[in-house]
Formats: structure tokens, sequence, C-alpha cells
């Protein structure tokens, strides 16, 4: 049993040509024999959050046939996001769209990571409370966390190097007292990145928009555009990653 991972489609009216490429993704995603057990996106829908946009996302998600889960990103605004995408994602709960599922024997997590009007996230006092609760529903069932922003230092744009979660401590406290969660998926880097957090591998998945290393450049759209899909595979107790 496989799950698929997309990320960071960044739709925009200014550059139509995103759709194009979120469209290609998808086809590639339908030509997987078999297919997977789900897809999971990993925020940043739309680039300015424009409704317009989410309700472009909604045509493309509805041609698919099997379960997806969508998280927010720093870019996704709450209202156009929720409304469009209201099949897939979870249900506005103090500010925040958080929410899960399964796939198989896994159990499904997914935390909205934003903190309004900035680049960088956060593990909020409600998102904590929240996960949990959930955590403690099912602790002896093998669990994945999927949100937007990466749980590990990376290098940020002004050189230092740093966290992009705020609270980031509580979240490490929250997976050490619950062993059943066996990943962490994350986005915003635009780049394939894995890095352990409280003892659990966290990697972040390529963008569908455009490949760029965060840390070193931004917005370079000619560095590759081949639709590239991240799959988890289950397997004899442990999840494995790769690109597809």
């Amino acid at each position: 049993m496989f799950l698929a991972q997309l990320s960071d489609f960044h739709l925009s009216s200014a550059q139509p040509e995103r759709l194009d490429r979120l469209e290609q993704t998808l086809d590639l995603l339908l030509t997987l024999d078999p297919a997977p057990a789900c897809l999971l996106i990993t925020g940043d829908v739309a680039d300015r959050g424009e409704p317009a946009m989410y309700v472009q996302a909604a045509r493309q998600l509805a041609r698919l046939p099997m379960p997806v889960f969508v998280v927010p990103g720093n870019r996704d605004w709450t209202e156009p996001f929720s409304q469009s995408l209201a099949p897939w994602c979870g249900k506005p709960l103090n500010g925040f769209l958080n929410l899960s599922g399964e796939a198989g024997p896994l159990r499904l997590i997914g935390l909205d990571s934003r903190r309004l009007g900035s680049q960088l996230g956060q593990f909020s006092a409600q998102s904590q409370a929240w996960l949990e609760a959930c955590l403690q529903q099912e602790p002896d069932r093998p669990t994945l966390i999927f949100l937007h922003h990466p749980p590990f230092k990376t290098k940020l744009r002004n050189g230092s190097i740093g966290h992009q979660i705020e609270h980031v401590e509580a979240f490490e406290e929250c997976l050490r007292r619950h062993p059943q969660v066996v990943h962490v998926a994350c986005g915003h880097l635009h780049g394939i990145y894995a890095a352990p957090v409280a003892g659990i591998l966290a990697t972040s998945a390529l963008s569908v928009a455009y490949q760029g290393i965060v840390e070193h450049r931004h917005g370079d759209e000619g560095m590759d555009l081949r639709p590239v899909i991240t799959l988890h595979y289950w397997r004899d107790g442990r999840l494995i990653s790769r690109l597809g």
C-alpha cells in the first residue's frame, strides 16, 4: 500500500502555466498502476488566495478516483480554501483547518500550520490540543502526520538557520508522547529534504509550480518543470519514501 503526496501548486491568474503543470502532474498520477491509496496535498494551493484558483484546483481534484486530503499553506486563505476544497479539507475550527482520515492500516492527521500574515508557521495552542486528542483516540494505530511547514531547521531567506514553525518544541514533545507516529510529511521548501524530528523521519516534497531551493533562491521557474510525485510506501511496519 502506498500514498501519493503533492505540494505547493501556487495557482495564480497571473501565471496560468501553473494550472497546466498541475493538470500534467495529475495526469501522471492517474497512470500509476496500482493507484495510490490516497493523495496528500501539503499546502499553498493558491499563490495569493484568489477564490478562482481554488475553484480551478477543485475541478482538477474532482478528476481523481482516490481519497484526497488537503491542508493549507501560508499562502492559502481560509474562506475560499475551505469553500472550494470542502470535500477534501478540514472544517474551520477556531480559525484552523485540521483534519484526520485513514489509508489502509495508516491513520492520517493533517495539521494547519499557518500563522496568518507570515511566511513562517506555528503549532498553535488550538492545534496542539486537537492533535493531542486525535492521537489519544487510537494510540496503537500507525499514524502519518502531514502539514505545510517543515518541523525541522532550515536555512532561512535572511541567511540564518532556524525553524519554520513557532512552538515546534511542543510538536516534538507531542511526538515523543505518541510513538505511533511513524512519519511527518510537509511541503513549503519546494525541494526534497529529510531530517529526524523527535526520532521520527520528516520529509518535504517537491512543488508542482516550480522547483527551487528556498534557502538559496526563490521563483526560479526554469529549474525543473517535469511532473514529479512523492510516494510513501507502507511496508513491514515502516514507511519508505521516493519520487515517482
